[in-house]
């Protein structure tokens, strides 16, 4: 529910910026520790390591999951609640008239054996 208040609405849209703002910092400090631990990883044997970049790999995730989900939930409200898959482009080509000939044309490659030299025809050139 927002605030119809526009005083107070603003307050809620920096506050809501604040905390996007502190969770992109957290993101970033948390991809600069994994960072750390795969290279740490090469440097040393562990269990324990591999355990812990996995769990920092989840919650970066879930954290972009999260920010993402509520930014599309942010832009749906803000377009007035209308679909959030975009429209299709209509095409601006219009098809080609039935009475032209379909032609295929076959390409043959050129020869690249080593006994020919590249010539087709078996004989260097």
């Amino acid at each position: 529910d927002l605030p119809e208040d526009p005083a107070e609405l603003r307050r809620f849209a920096e506050a809501l910026a604040a905390e996007v703002h502190a969770k992109t910092l957290l993101i970033e400090k948390l991809k600069m520790q994994l960072a750390v631990l795969r290279r740490a990883r090469f440097g040393r044997s562990s269990e324990k390591l591999d355990r812990d970049i996995e769990q920092l790999e989840l919650l970066i995730g879930d954290m972009e999951e999260s920010d993402a989900e509520r930014q599309a939930r942010s832009e749906a409200t803000e377009s007035g609640g209308s679909s959030s898959t975009p429209k299709k482009r209509p095409s601006v080509r219009a098809p080609l008239p039935d009475h032209l000939p379909l032609e295929t044309i076959v390409h043959d490659a050129p020869c690249v054996c080593p006994t020919c030299g590249g010539n087709k025809f078996g004989t260097v050139g």
